[in-house]
């Protein structure tokens, strides 16, 4: 394949992973965002590389948010949300985390590509991507990929954030710039 029929097949894999999820499911894992009082996003590998930047743009949304392995990250409580990113949805400390969650009365929403899984079953909300988890052999249900491992549903969870990103500056009123001042500016 050349570099052009590579890009044309990687997008339309993006496409295909997350173009199921509804405005009103997007909606409403908005709505539970703006209702939570923290925010914490939890993934491991590639996947956590991922929630971490969501992180990021939540807090310079002016949301409390935090990645769970963080030093100064508070306790997780009621009124709290954890948004978990597993493609298998069976990480062993990420089921974990999810359990502690429902213990305490913290909402968790799961993003998989498994929805029967050990978070899946004990999880709020659970947004399902049409990709194959890492470890996983493509069936025909799932959407094949060209890529290796994860990587369609790594790419996925960046633009499905990404996209709750702009519903969330909109709900909020919120501009760029507005985001800029909020922005790491030790760097």
């Amino acid at each position: 394949m050349s570099y052009q029929e590579y890009r044309d097949r990687v997008l339309e894999e993006i496409r295909s992973s997350i173009w199921r999820i509804s405005d009103e499911k997007i909606e409403g894992l908005a709505e539970m965002i703006l209702a939570a009082e923290h925010i914490f996003c939890d993934g491991k590998g590639r996947s956590g590389l991922v929630t971490k930047g969501f992180a990021m743009r939540l807090a310079q949304m002016g949301f409390s948010a935090y990645d769970p392995q963080g030093v100064t990250t508070p306790a997780i409580q009621k009124g709290d949300l954890l948004i978990v990113a597993s493609g298998s949805g069976e990480t062993p400390n990420l089921v974990e985390h999810s359990k502690k969650a429902a213990e305490v009365g913290a909402k968790t929403v799961l993003i998989t590509t498994e929805p029967d899984s050990a978070i899946g079953v004990i999880c709020s909300e659970c947004f399902v991507f049409q990709a194959q988890s890492k470890g996983e052999k493509p069936t025909s249900s799932k959407q094949l990929s060209i890529q290796p491992m994860g990587t369609l549903f790594e790419q996925s969870l960046e633009i499905f954030f990404d996209i709750l990103v702009l519903v969330l500056m909109k709900k909020k009123s919120i501009s760029n710039e507005e985001m800029y001042a909020l922005h790491n500016n030790l760097e």
